[in-house]
């Protein structure tokens, strides 16, 4: 993995920006957030032609820009066009793209690193030191894919607990740690554990363990309710809601 330390910024704006912004992530502080969001608000607007356009389309520039709030944020259909430079002309190691629909062009986000990004997660999710296991496929086989990237940080980049491999489910490994009746940590898309609902009968999980739901149906017609959906996780998994 590529170090952020490693990098060759284009100039001095870039190392500031990046120490500013580990510094937040470790060290959260609504003044410095505010502040940093404005100079990288003025970074993009300087370097990002496409987006410094969008931005005088809607009548906001670093010089009328006071708030945070007020920086313009591209729609997410930006993601899609390929003429949005989001790495500010720096060389792209790493793309993760939406997860979309079968027919939808698929947004992309494209990365010089992903240093910062995983810093965010260790420092965002601080989980209990528990097992952790996880519904969907492992880094290695959907490269693209920012869950399965995240996933395998959150797991110190061990593969062995993904459940999903090639479309199908494999429980062994989950099956294995159910037999020592040690507490666990499930995670998930709410459409993965629906489907595991679907085919599987009931897998009860040991006093302790916690349920991780990632996002909703996005793709699809199922219109289950966050409450209807939890109590059938809490039943299917006989954990207490």
């Amino acid at each position: 993995m590529t170090e952020i330390e490693d990098l060759t910024p284009q100039d001095s704006d870039d190392s500031n920006l990046i120490h500013r912004v580990k510094k937040l992530i470790s060290s959260p502080s609504d003044e410095e957030f505010s502040a940093l969001a404005l100079d990288i608000f003025r970074y993009q607007f300087d370097r990002n032609h496409p987006y410094a356009a969008f931005a005088r389309s809607v009548d906001k520039t670093p010089e009328t820009v006071a708030r945070w709030e007020e920086i313009p944020a591209v729609p997410t259909a930006a993601f899609k066009l390929p003429d949005l430079p989001l790495t500010c002309g720096q060389e792209t190691l790493t793309t993760f793209l939406t997860s979309g629909t079968t027919t939808e062009t698929k947004g992309s986000h494209h990365f010089p690193s992903t240093h910062l990004y995983e810093k965010a997660i260790s420092y965002g999710w601080p989980l209990p030191k528990l097992p952790t296991f996880f519904l969907a496929p492992s880094n290695l086989e959907s490269p693209q894919s920012s869950l399965s990237h995240m996933f395998r940080h959150l797991n110190n980049g061990n593969d062995s607990r993904f459940l999903l491999k090639n479309s199908k489910f494999r429980l062994d490994q989950l099956f294995l740690h159910l037999a020592s009746g040690q507490p666990l940590i499930l995670m998930g898309t709410a459409l993965a554990f629906r489907h595991l609902m679907e085919i599987h009968g009931s897998i009860p999980l040991p006093s302790g363990s916690h349920l991780l739901e990632t996002g909703g149906y996005k793709g699809t017609s199922i219109t289950l309710s966050k409450p209807d959906f939890y109590s059938q996780l809490s039943e299917f998994f006989k954990l207490p809601l």
